[in-house]
């Protein structure tokens, strides 16, 4: 019997593998190996991922299989395979694939509350389903065999790409059963748990699975007990729902026979939701923060100096203490100030992605504080007067639910108040402070009409008063606010934030901080999201803590 597997060792940043690939980090890990960030010293750093597997005698030729398949591999939705080192006297064997900068299809399910919108699910089952076209068109066919959250990778262009080819086996139809039983419970064709031959319809059975799963809020297919309709979100159609019917089949032959069987029967439904004017094709308006389940709050200072990035820190803070998966984006246009406010050079992770004014750039890899994805504007890069158009949809492909927008005062800007008005936003939020000395009389009226003309088009706008404390002209401050302020920050000492500011902090997390205006971060909250969907999403992620997961 062979020796028990030895532990995968872990390589410090800075060794170099097979002299040529210098280790920057660990970006992933699992049951049978770890995932590092690398850099090719050969291409002039240009970053690879090298799969690392401490393998047992036996396996040695499954890992030289998974090389030569992808290795003959070529696809939009697969990684390219770049080099690899067999199993060593001490099996320890490397996987050197192209770097595709993203996360998971797990993870992205994760950060949205275990809730994704059907279109986006669809559309990343489409990609999944042509790629199963092309690896079942092989010859011999390709049969993958582990579909599932972990094994998918959202990519910065927001495509599906499947990594992972440690079970996939090529189908021999000769074979009375598979000579492995590996695969993952909640997502194999029960054909596959069982050990008998496994085919194309197996996979099938597994993008059906994995729909399930993504539709379900996070259920496995084998724990189904009622109907589709009653376990599946509500604005999944009746059409999809049969035909998931037919995937999550025991019987093989009950599901459709092969993947271009399923991509037609996808597309004959699409031109029947689009006759009918079905929910999934519903333009929405930036109200309904619809684009993609993705909710855009931009905040904005009414002035120089009132507060709007440490408000928006603040509210980061409390999203993060809740469970609440955001991202924090500087407003790329103007002087750069959050590399520097959070202690960017020392902690912001190398190769990390800066918000992008061109909106053709990276989102990934993200520098990830708690549950916000931090993306300051570069402060080595030239900041223009104002984003590209596209930098609206570069900020719906960061994986989140929740972008938090610090616009500050480079509203003032030219042309910076179309680029917000024609975004695709959902609110703005205006800080004020208590010392609005440089409120001047000209900013009120531009902010009001910024205000109005967010009305007009569907915008939601409020105002945050930043700074609150007893004082006796207090009444007469909050009365300047053109509306009520929907929340009343408690000013921070300010011995506490020049700490925060030198260490790169962000926000206090103390009685000087969230623990005092916790309460008013929550309310904030709850506008930004919606108070229907806050209170789903504060639910669900409570939930999910309490699970552990």
């Amino acid at each position: 019997m062979e020796a028990q597997r030895r532990a995968i060792p872990a390589l410090a940043a800075g060794l170099v593998w097979g002299d040529r690939y210098r280790i920057v980090g660990q970006i992933g890990r699992g049951g049978m190996g770890s995932v590092y960030l690398a850099e090719d010293l050969r291409l002039n750093g240009k970053l690879r991922a090298l799969k690392l597997t401490c393998t047992l005698t036996s396996e040695s030729e499954a890992f030289i299989r998974e090389a030569r398949i992808l290795a003959d591999l070529q696809h939009p939705n697969l990684p390219d395979i770049v080099d690899y080192f067999p199993p060593d006297e001490s099996g320890w064997a490397v996987l050197v694939m192209e770097y595709v900068p993203g996360d998971t299809l797990g993870d992205v399910f994760a950060r949205s509350g275990g809730r994704l919108p059907y279109a986006r699910v669809l559309r990343y089952l489409e990609q999944l389903c042509g790629l199963l076209c092309y690896l079942h068109g092989r010859q011999p066919p390709i049969v993958f065999r582990d579909l599932k959250p972990s094994n998918v990778l959202i990519d910065s262009l927001d495509r599906a790409v499947l990594v992972d080819f440690g079970i996939a086996r090529a189908y021999r139809p000769e074979a009375a059963a598979d000579t492995e039983r590996l695969g993952t419970p909640a997502f194999a064709a029960p054909e596959q748990l069982r050990g008998l031959q496994t085919d194309a319809r197996s996979d099938l059975y597994g993008w059906g699975a994995l729909a399930y799963y993504l539709l379900s809020g996070g259920r496995s297919a084998y724990q189904r007990t009622g109907s589709l309709r009653s376990e599946l979100q509500p604005e999944v159609p009746a059409g999809f729902l049969d035909l998931l019917d037919e995937l999550l089949s025991d019987n093989p032959g009950m599901r459709p026979q092969n993947a271009e069987t399923l991509k037609r029967r996808i597309r004959e439904l699409e031109e029947g939701w689009n006759r009918c004017e079905a929910d999934w094709v519903h333009t929405p308006k930036p109200t309904e923060a619809a684009h993609d389940g993705v909710t855009i709050a931009a905040v904005l200072s009414a002035y120089p100096g009132a507060g709007a990035t440490f408000s928006t820190l603040g509210l980061s803070a409390f999203l993060s203490s809740r469970g609440i998966a955001h991202a924090v984006v500087e407003f790329p246009a103007g002087e750069p100030e959050l590399h520097a406010l959070l202690d960017g050079a020392r902690r912001m992770p190398r190769h990390a992605a800066f918000a992008d004014p061109s909106g053709r750039g990276p989102a990934l890899p993200a520098w990830r504080e708690a549950k916000a994805s931090l993306y300051p504007a570069n402060p080595q890069g030239v900041s223009p007067l104002q984003p590209d158009p596209a930098f609206g949809e570069w900020l719906r492909r960061l994986g989140v639910p929740l972008v938090l927008l610090d616009v500050s005062s480079r509203w003032e800007q030219g042309g910076t108040a179309e680029w917000l008005e024609r975004s695709g936003i959902q609110s703005l939020w205006w800080v004020a402070d208590s010392h609005p000395a440089k409120w001047t009389p000209r900013r009120q009226a531009a902010a009001e009409a910024i205000r109005e003309r967010a009305a007009r088009n569907g915008i939601l706008s409020g105002w945050i008063a930043n700074r609150d404390h007893s004082f006796p002209e207090r009444s007469e401050w909050l009365a300047c606010f053109p509306t009520p302020p929907i929340s009343k920050l408690h000013r921070v000492p300010g011995e506490c934030v020049s700490r925060t500011v030198w260490t790169g902090e962000g926000y206090p997390a103390g009685k000087a901080g969230l623990e005092t205006s916790g309460r008013a971060f929550q309310t904030w909250a709850e506008e930004v999201m919606g108070r229907q969907g806050s209170e789903r999403v504060f639910q669900t992620f409570a939930k999910r803590a309490t699970m552990g997961t």
